[in-house]
């Protein structure tokens, strides 16, 4: 006779199965952008589609997670923990994307993206000089192992307070007296 209690998934499995989900939306946006030639240029709405994005599906999956396997009660910690974990998973999966994107698809991916910004820096009105210092100082950062560093500490920056925000909204205590 089988046991009529279901069987609850693991936290991290959610977590991972969030993460994952928000790592193939990202990777979309991005081979978007790439393929509109976009991913060049610096719009700023697209950056702030992508992050109200994220806000939205990780407050999505946070409320499901919590209805589906909280007995619809999480902590403001715990909802934080599900938000930043599934946002680090998705950060990693983004990275490895961006790296094959920058080394096997797109290899002069860097030198196009200095020309655009060459090109911004002489509109701007800044001398030959002030330029080629800025594109040597930007090319100290080109190497695969600073762009992960810095990519790591700046999904880190963003996923802590996409996830402080959302858990204000997606948490829900369990009432004091029942």
């Amino acid at each position: 006779m089988e046991d009529a209690v279901e069987k609850k998934m693991s936290p991290f499995k959610h977590m991972l199965n969030t993460g994952l989900i928000l790592g193939v939306v990202s990777i979309l946006f991005t081979v978007v952008t790439y393929l509109t030639g976009d991913i060049y240029k610096q719009n700023n709405w697209e950056n702030w589609v992508s992050l109200l994005v994220s806000f939205v599906l990780v407050y999505y999956f946070t409320v499901k997670y919590r209805k589906e396997e909280c007995e619809n009660y999480l902590s403001y910690g715990q909802a934080f923990k599900f938000g930043w974990i599934s946002m680090m998973i998705s950060a990693a999966i983004s990275l490895v994307f961006i790296m094959i994107l920058q080394n096997v698809i797109e290899p002069d991916f860097m030198s196009k993206m200095m020309d655009v910004q060459r090109e911004a820096m002489a509109e701007k009105g800044m001398s030959d000089a002030q330029i080629e210092a800025a594109i040597a100082f930007g090319k100290k950062f080109q190497s695969p192992a600073i762009v992960i560093i810095v990519g790591l500490v700046w999904s880190m920056i963003i996923s802590l307070v996409i996830s402080l925000i959302t858990a204000i909204f997606a948490k829900r205590n369990r009432p004091v007296f029942e």
